[in-house]
């Protein structure tokens, strides 16, 4: 009968994903470590302690990840314990909301001014380029482009799926599929299909020294340095992400749309990275341009769109 006890103690740590369990057992044990240095007992008072001492230092993200680990090891919290935490958490967060920076906004015309560096670019910039356009139209974070391999991307009639292994909204740890727009002769299909050419080993993105993946902080500062050789200095990859998520709202794409194609986890996730629009809230680009640019409409002024490259035969 002991294991079936100790598959019931375990249950509420083997019934979370592997990644969450894996983080929940990290944070019990430097919980635990802590009080042991401290000669504090196990208990409800001395958690509170160590959860105060760690609100000086740490985000409230990693707070909540404290309390929801001891939760998961005890039993219920006692009414004023739960009080307590909850407070710091909620004061810890109020004071990262009066000094917290969102990250600039990328634009689909600065986007394409990166794109127009892969005409007769170098196979380093073309990957760049590739990093930067793939990362906007499947809405993929630094370290979700760090984990993609060529076995994650699959063409379909007119569209690409991009499988992203890990991703924060996967709490089954079998990865999520974003579709993207992808046609024959595009700017994306001509330059993924030139590195496919170049790249070695099973990664998208490989170290160039030794086939392994770039690390997430590696495609950060290539995003960064792509950026600033067309003459743009305050855009990160994280610029990208939120650019292309406030770029599918002016589209008219629901929220619920663009927190499926982001990966977002929960609604308050991808509502920090919207900014208000009027095309948002049903009223059309064009009537709220002015006259001035109506003018120059009248007069016959085309938009070319993006740049297109001229496939390698």
């Amino acid at each position: 009968m002991s294991h079936l006890v100790h598959l019931l103690e375990q249950a509420p740590l083997t019934s979370k994903a592997g990644s969450t369990a894996k983080a929940y057992t990290a944070e019990n044990a430097k919980r635990i470590q802590w009080m042991s240095r401290h000669e504090l007992p196990q208990e409800e008072g001395a958690f509170l302690l160590y959860l105060a001492e760690r609100s000086i230092s740490q985000g409230s993200s990693s707070l909540s990840k404290s309390l929801a680990a001891y939760q998961l090891a005890h039993d219920a919290l006692t009414p004023d314990t739960q009080r307590f935490a909850t407070e710091l958490i909620r004061t810890r967060k109020r004071k990262e909301s009066e000094t917290r920076r969102q990250p600039a906004v990328a634009s689909l015309e600065e986007i394409n001014k990166v794109i127009e560096l892969a005409k007769n670019a170098d196979p380093k910039t073309e990957r760049d380029v590739l990093i930067t356009l793939l990362s906007w139209t499947a809405l993929l974070r630094a370290s979700e482009v760090s984990e993609l391999k060529w076995t994650d991307l699959v063409r379909h009639e007119n569209c690409l799926e991009v499988h992203v292994r890990r991703a924060k909204n996967d709490q089954e740890a079998n990865g999520r599929s974003t579709f993207v727009t992808y046609e024959e002769g595009s700017d994306l299909d001509i330059l993924l299909a030139r590195w496919k050419v170049r790249a070695k080993g099973s990664y998208v993105f490989p170290n160039h020294n030794d086939g392994s993946k770039l690390s997430p902080s590696a495609i950060s500062s290539i995003t960064k340095r792509i950026f600033e050789s067309v003459g743009i200095f305050n855009k990160t990859h994280h610029s990208i992400r939120r650019g292309a998520a406030n770029a599918m709202q002016a589209q008219g794409f629901s929220r619920d749309q663009i927190k499926a194609k982001g990966r977002w986890r929960s609604d308050g996730g991808v509502a920090r990275y919207l900014v208000d629009c009027p095309e948002a809230q049903g009223i059309p680009k064009l009537a709220i341009i002015g006259t001035s640019a109506n003018k120059e409409s009248e007069e016959g002024d085309v938009d070319e769109g993006p740049p297109v490259l001229e496939k390698e035969f």
